[in-house]
């Protein structure tokens, strides 16, 4: 190996998103794990989370769910300790969908609605409405479609200017309830 091999932390992280994007998710996961171990090793413990979710979100994509759920494990709590409740409720988020590929359904549903609370607190209306997208999709997969419906209905209310398309699938959503 030549010293000009060695990549910093930051260079592992671009070249886990260049991968990312490109759909090379295990390159990705690799990538993000390197910087991972290169930010722990620097001191910088928030960037290491990060990037260990990052890799977990690329095991997900390339199948790899158990060892997500190992990399996203640990991150909730080094974000919580600094008050970052974003970033810790991507990490319950994350958490949950590889529990949910996992088939942990009852688990996944409970963390992503942690997740949610989270969210909801800190007005992020666009992950809100994803992760309870999330939750609508878990409950279909449980044979709960009223259950579904409402959920994504719960994630449509988080938008104070709903564009047109939100308000029509809202209106929709309302139609079942109304029987």
């Amino acid at each position: 190996m030549n010293l000009d091999d060695i990549k910093t932390p930051r260079e592992n992280a671009q070249d886990g998103q260049r991968a990312y994007q490109a759909g090379e998710y295990e390159k990705a996961a690799r990538s993000f794990a390197g910087a991972a171990g290169g930010f722990q090793v620097a001191g910088d413990a928030l960037e290491a989370a990060e990037m260990r979710n990052n890799q977990a979100v690329a095991l997900i994509q390339a199948g790899s769910a158990e060892q997500a759920l190992q990399a996203v494990e640990g991150t909730e709590a080094i974000f919580a300790q600094a008050d970052d409740p974003h970033r810790q409720a991507m990490a319950i988020g994350n958490r949950a969908s590889a529990l949910e590929e996992l088939g942990e359904l009852q688990t996944a549903l409970a963390t992503y609605t942690r997740s949610a609370e989270i969210f909801q607190e800190i007005g992020a209306q666009e992950e809100y409405a994803q992760i309870m997208k999330s939750i609508s999709a878990l409950k279909l997969r449980q044979r709960n479609p009223l259950g579904a419906l409402a959920s994504m209905g719960d994630g449509l209310e988080a938008f104070e200017r709903p564009t047109w398309k939100q308000r029509l699938v809202k209106r929709l959503l309302k139609i079942p309830f109304n029987f």
